[in-house]
């Protein structure tokens, strides 16, 4: 296959014009058949890598083991919306649907089939996919939970060793988002890796703003904490991370009662809650989620603006993976961490019930969190380095530290030396707690007895509290001067720790320590990217966006195409994400595409979703253009574009607007014994507005008024048909319902019908 070939499939299946770091060495590595593994921080394009190359192996099928049904669902649709014939054969499936799907298999139809880790422990199967001589490739998604040293160990995973020897003609792939070298090396030794080429992705996301922050202990100051980062990011996504299940009941109640439109998740929820929960996030109809870890692998939201942790996750790998949601598509966000001095207790109580080999390598982990939480370095200069990446720049530029929000300890070389000194002489076997009392001169009989009051080092930092000690141990930690010891935490100096120590002098400033507590003022994060100072208002988007992200976006047209994706996904019964992303959206709302030819040249525009919803956005763009001659021919807002300020309509006062008026026409001008569409033209010209966008209010106006009857609104025959339909299947996507009734009723008439039956299943509880 030609570059020329596979540069071709790329711009007509996902829309790219190019490809992202390692995305062709990894397909070249399936298209080889050699194995590989592929190591791509999220949002760095993994599923291209196998979903591409699968159309290329004729009438052979792409295997892609996933761990979870949902995650596998997700990506099945995402590839079906974009024509590529994909299916999962698990647990969910009823018995005849598992045969159809073994059926298109067999003929050679499917080019990908998503299949759980459970599934290769029936040796059945697993002879029955040798003997159809179809598998193409095996590409392993989420491949660390075959590690004990990956965050998500899954003890199924380990029998995917057995892979190699069942398929010696087929490469094996492994994927993942995050791993140690640990990780990578497990990775290759068990699932007997033949040569595999490796490949991994840079960890630094230069769009992400981290942050870490102390919890207040009073609740109210830190729910106004949280708030406040809330506050910045209005009307966008954000995850909520906490620690336990009654967190999340919590705070999700806490934060409804202050009006915020937030759900919860966590495993106590029944099945059903929690997908309506997620599928009310998915499809833009939630922007807040509150959650456990239990909503992780497959949130393929791609337009998460923040992500906040009320408490540490248990190792960086989890913190890596949950904060790595924000910003997936690559835009400025920001990732917020609130730690305290419980969480560590809390995970230490959990790890009670592992094996010892796993109870040191989760401690072990729990520290290197800790000492994140707790950094005064670089923070992403942190993560990269945690996961085996050199950190060639001085300073990230985006995170608390480096944008100085936190006050320094003057002279920390000293203070370092007197730790490191007190920890060699109480014989590298105390730990933290130990030490801040013989540093801070506090004996009591366990220490007498020791001797340890009689050591040099003895009140060395009495001027200074335990805690400050404490800190300050955890930053020498994350600095590698340090080691801890899984259990019992006893310190130790590492090698660099014994060169610190043991150096008559050292470059000023190699060791960076933060403020004593007694001094320090947690300082705001300075103003970047044109941000107003505190409490001054300002528009969407300022807060977290770099000016660059929005550069032309006209931002009344962004959030009308924002509108018509959430619409077209509630009708289709998919994420949003799968119509179109947030990065194409902003292309869009840019350039203004009003033709096929030009609308098929914006980022992440395939042939197949074109003509999916090609036609409905152009329909929308074509008519705000028109909309902003109508109400002002002579305008600069028909070639000027703006963020919130200049030349152009502000997106508070455009719909809004023209919505209330078209309300009140419904509400005093329609009337029910005449046609709908003449009324819709009719009103349209009244507001100076396309009979579309008439058509989109007044489907709102009809779920507002919950209006259940259809006379006035739909012939009672295509009301009768639709409801006939609903009776048997469900509500299904508008395309289902078009062809099932051949074509006889029209899309906007079907989505009148859809509201109206809703409503009454709101309303009545039945159709």
């Amino acid at each position: 296959m030609s570059i020329t070939d596979i540069q071709a499939l790329l711009e007509q299946y996902w829309g790219y014009a190019s490809f992202r770091p390692h995305q062709r060495e990894a397909i070249d590595a399936i298209l080889s058949r050699r194995d590989s593994v592929t190591i791509l921080p999220t949002g760095g394009g993994k599923s291209l890598c196998y979903q591409l190359p699968a159309l290329l192996f004729g009438e052979a099928t792409g295997i892609v083991i996933s761990p979870l049904i949902a995650l596998m669902k997700d990506q099945v649709d995402t590839a079906n919306s974009m024509g590529i014939v994909a299916d999962t054969y698990n647990s969910s499936l009823t018995p005849l649907e598992q045969k159809a799907v073994w059926e298109r298999f067999s003929s050679g139809q499917t080019r990908l089939l998503y299949l759980s880790p459970e599934r290769f422990a029936v040796p059945e199967f697993m002879e029955t996919l040798q003997l159809s001589g179809r598998v193409a490739f095996i590409a392993i998604d989420e491949a660390h939970c075959i590690s004990q040293w990956g965050h998500d160990f899954r003890p199924d995973y380990r029998q995917l060793s057995r892979l190699r020897d069942a398929f010696p003609g087929v490469g094996i792939h492994a994927f993942t988002a995050t791993a140690t070298p640990q990780v990578q090396q497990d990775m290759q030794a068990l699932l007997n890796l033949r040569s595999p080429q490796v490949l991994v992705g840079d960890y630094e996301r230069a769009n992400l703003r981290y942050q870490a922050i102390e919890r207040p202990a009073q609740r109210d100051l830190f729910l106004s904490e949280l708030t406040r980062v809330m506050d910045r990011h209005p009307n966008e996504a954000g995850i909520i991370y906490c620690i336990s299940r009654a967190e999340v009941d919590q705070l999700s109640a806490d934060l409804s009662a202050q009006g915020y439109s937030a759900l919860p998740y966590h495993a106590g929820l029944s099945d059903k809650v929690r997908r309506a929960n997620q599928d009310a996030f998915m499809s833009e109809s939630v922007d807040i989620m509150v959650a456990t870890v239990a909503f992780g692998m497959g949130i393929d939201r791609s337009n998460i603006r923040y992500v906040v942790h009320t408490g540490m996750p248990k190792s960086l790998e989890h913190y890596q993976q949950e904060a790595g949601r924000a910003g997936r598509d690559g835009l400025a966000s920001d990732c917020i961490l609130f730690y305290g001095g419980k969480d560590a207790g809390f995970w230490y109580t959990t790890f009670r019930t592992l094996a010892p080999e796993a109870r040191a390598v989760s401690a072990r982990k729990l520290e290197e969190m800790t000492a994140y939480a707790r950094t005064v370095i670089c923070r992403q200069r942190y993560l990269v380095e945690y996961f085996g990446q050199p950190y060639a720049k001085k300073t990230c530029g985006t995170c608390d530290v480096c944008l100085g929000a936190h006050a320094l300890l003057d002279g920390a070389d000293l203070v370092a030396k007197k730790i490191l000194s007190c920890v060699w002489r109480v014989g590298q076997d105390e730990n933290a707690t130990t030490l801040a009392q013989v540093l801070a001169g506090k004996a009591d009989e366990r220490l007498s007895a020791r001797g340890y009051d009689r050591l040099s080092t003895f009140g060395l930092l009495a001027d200074h509290s335990r805690k400050d000690i404490k800190t300050w141990v955890d930053q020498l930690v994350g600095q590698r001067l340090l080691l801890k010891e899984p259990d019992f935490g006893a310190l130790r100096l590492s090698a660099s720790g014994q060169q610190f120590l043991k150096a008559s002098t050292n470059n000023e400033g190699s060791v960076v320590l933060s403020a004593p507590s007694a001094s320090r003022r947690r300082q705001a994060i300075p103003q970047q990217h044109g941000e107003p100072p505190s409490g001054e208002s300002y528009t969407r988007r300022s807060s977290s966006s770099r000016e660059t992200d929005w550069e032309g976006v006209d931002m009344a047209l962004f959030e009308a195409l924002r509108a018509c994706r959430k619409r077209l996904a509630q009708e289709n019964s998919v994420p949003a994400f799968i119509v179109f992303g947030d990065d194409s959206l902003r292309a869009m709302a840019r350039e203004k595409p009003t033709t096929p030819q030009a609308f098929l040249q914006i980022h992440g525009v395939g042939y197949k979703k074109f003509e999916q919803y090609g036609e409905a956005f152009l329909a929308e763009l074509r008519g705000f253009l028109q909309e902003k001659i109508i109400l002002n021919p002579s305008s600069p807002a028909y070639t000027k574009t703006n963020r919130g300020g200049g030349g152009g309509e502000t997106p508070s006062t455009r719909p809004n607007l023209t919505r209330e008026q078209v309300f009140t026409l419904l509400k005093t001008e329609h009337q029910t014994d005449q046609p709908l569409e003449p009324q819709v033209n009719q009103f349209a010209q009244k507001v100076g507005r396309t009979p579309s966008t008439v058509m989109k209010y007044l489907l709102e106006y009809l779920e507002v008024q919950q209006v259940t009857a259809p006379e006035g609104w739909v012939e009672p025959g295509a009301f009768s048909s639709v409801s006939r339909l609903v009776e048997v299947h469900g509500f299904l996507r508008m395309k289902d319902f078009h062809d099932l009734l051949g074509g006889s009723v029209g899309y906007d008439e079907l989505r009148i019908c859809s509201v109206l039956l809703k409503n009454r299943v709101a309303v009545m509880g039945a159709l």
